[in-house]
């Protein structure tokens, strides 16, 4: 294991928490598209999206074909709304760290380097005080 340690954000790491928090957000994409997947509500529009194309076409392959269409078109919502959220945060809260985190009363961001790369961000607010770290 790489020694890492933990100090304040320094004007330098703009890009880097920037990258780190975009990417960060985006692991979580495939998994809240299973957690959609898993709700039977979408189960059930799924299954009858798949009856009813059935229904008017007659062929089990059109119905799975849109069944893939209308999975594919849920994965892209999904991603949609990710990317949405991050674009929002960059440009808001990560757009001037600084006022945002350094100069706010009792709040703090922190980033963990290792080996002189920014490997984490912890941020700090007052109400987590004692909670974070």
């Amino acid at each position: 294991m790489a020694p890492y340690r933990i100090r304040q954000y320094e004007d330098g790491d703009y890009e880097a928490v920037r990258t780190m928090f975009g990417r960060g957000i985006m692991e979580h994409a495939p998994a809240g598209y299973i957690y959609m997947l898993k709700h039977p509500q979408t189960q059930l529009h799924f299954l009858g999206l798949l009856l009813a194309v059935l229904a008017a076409s007659g062929s089990l392959l059109v119905s799975l074909l849109a069944l893939l269409l209308a999975l594919t078109g849920a994965w892209f919502c999904i991603w949609s709304l990710w990317t949405d959220y991050i674009q929002q945060f960059l440009h808001n809260n990560l757009l001037d760290i600084r006022r945002t985190y350094l100069e706010a009363a009792d709040s703090c961001l922190w980033v963990a380097e290792a080996e002189g790369a920014v490997v984490a961000v912890l941020p700090e607010f007052p109400s987590e005080r004692g909670h974070t770290l």
